[in-house]
């Protein structure tokens, strides 16, 4: 029986949910930590059965063998999109891991410092920078002491200058006109925290690349969407941050409302998308929405943009070191697709259209592209081993493509895979790519 904590739970739906499940196993091998353990517990189907036996048996906690197969996963909806049945399983993985608290990590020393990070550390700029610097010492003293554990290695290797954004700025784009009489032509880009701690220079290049295909740019003073508070379990505060940051959103310039918020964080895009209580005249888009050539939004004609991209050979190949190529010259990449655009927001092949634009590039596939790569939020951080053990999977697959570069869209993939492959490979995200061939 459910105590009255757990009353609002309706077990009936719980069980429909998990009995929508046929055992086919089209997860598996779309699972990482099945595929990096071969453990059938830490699979979809396995973790079904834990949560299965939680509700049947009335059980208010299970043992932790089970609680650590729960906690081994990442959330990274890849099962949803291998299964033909269409099982809610993340909705079913919240249910145990929250509902019912059946997690390890809530509790405790580490429950008691992922709150205080996630409520003091991510909302403040003054503490993110003061995390960004010792990053950057931690991984200048790893490569002296390569010994010490992983927690060191989440700076990238590339370190770009920080360059701060002023907030409340309006980036006006030369090639629109219309300034902001039209206000479809006018979009929000946030800051938010890892993204501009870590990868500073990914907002100045989408600020350049919204420019480049005629969109102006206003630049609230926003904090934290919530997203990393919500998805390790802190929904109240995660909530808290929504409601905050959605209310920056509201936003007119000049007396003119602008309702259009581009993301190019595909985690952040995935959980603020994902709202029930959206003001309904917001638009959001992750900025791959707004570069599909298929289904193309931007004032910039669309045949401009493919001409920009076809004659900038020589500033892509300077972008690639190769300052003196010859016109035969190309260059390998590959792309690996974050798990909250692929998977959370559905957004395939946007970037590897664009990426077959450019007559220089040669697209490697990757084997088990769309499998996770680790990172997850926090999850390489509490799950350090598991996490390595994907990340080097994910590293084997790219060096298998003999591709030098790797073009990914969310900040904790590009810090994963950045750690786990060695110093010659280059991880960067589109908006840096397509800053240097369209500005």
């Amino acid at each position: 029986m459910l105590n009255e904590k757990h009353a609002h739970i309706n077990l009936e739906e719980e069980i429909e949910k998990i009995n929508a499940c046929v055992h086919c196993g089209y997860c598996l091998p779309a699972c990482p930590t099945y595929l990096s353990t071969g453990n059938e517990g830490n699979s979809p189907r396995g973790r079904l059965y834990l949560i299965k036996d939680l509700i049947r048996d009335g059980k208010e906690e299970l043992e932790d063998t089970a609680k650590n197969y729960l906690d081994n996963c990442l959330g990274c909806m890849a099962c949803e999109t291998a299964c033909p049945s269409g099982v809610e399983y993340t909705d079913l993985l919240e249910f145990a891991r929250h509902d019912r608290e059946q997690s390890k990590y809530h509790k405790g020393f580490w429950g008691f410092i992922r709150r205080q990070a996630f409520k003091y550390i991510l909302p403040n700029r003054l503490l993110l920078n003061m995390a960004r610097i010792s990053l950057r010492v931690m991984n200048f003293i790893y490569k002296l002491l390569p010994f010490l554990p992983r927690l060191v290695k989440i700076q990238p290797k590339l370190e770009f200058e920080y360059k701060k954004i002023e907030t409340d700025s309006f980036y006006p784009s030369l090639e629109n006109l219309d300034g902001i009489d039209n206000p479809e032509h006018t979009v929000i880009l946030n800051l938010g925290c890892v993204m501009d701690t870590i990868y500073n220079q990914v907002h100045l290049d989408t600020i350049k690349v919204l420019n480049a295909i005629g969109y102006h740019v206003y630049v609230p003073s926003s904090k934290c969407c919530g997203a990393l508070a919500s998805h390790s379990g802190e929904h109240a505060l995660g909530e808290k941050q929504k409601q905050d940051f959605l209310k920056k959103q509201k936003t007119t310039i000049d007396g003119i409302p602008v309702n259009k918020v581009v993301f190019n964080s595909a985690g952040c895009g995935a959980f603020i998308k994902e709202s029930e209580d959206l003001d309904p005249e917001l638009e959001l888009y992750d900025i791959a929405e707004l570069l599909d050539i298929n289904n193309w939004k931007a004032p910039l004609p669309l045949a401009n943009f493919k001409k920009k991209i076809e004659v900038a050979d020589s500033r892509l190949m300077s972008f690639f070191g190769e300052i003196d190529a010859s016109d035969e010259m190309s260059v390998d990449i590959t792309y690996h697709p974050a798990c909250h655009l692929s998977h959370a927001q559905g957004i395939r092949g946007v970037y590897e259209e664009i990426l077959k634009l450019m007559q220089r590039v040669n697209l490697k596939t990757l084997y088990e592209a769309e499998v996770c790569c680790g990172s997850a939020g926090f999850y390489n951080l509490i799950k350090p081993d598991l996490a390595d053990d994907i990340g080097k999977r994910k590293a084997e697959n790219i060096q298998n493509t003999e591709a030098k570069f790797v073009v990914t869209a969310n900040p904790g993939c590009m810090s994963q895979i950045e750690a786990h492959l060695p110093d010659d490979y280059e991880v960067v995200h589109p908006m840096t790519l397509l800053a240097a061939v369209l500005t």
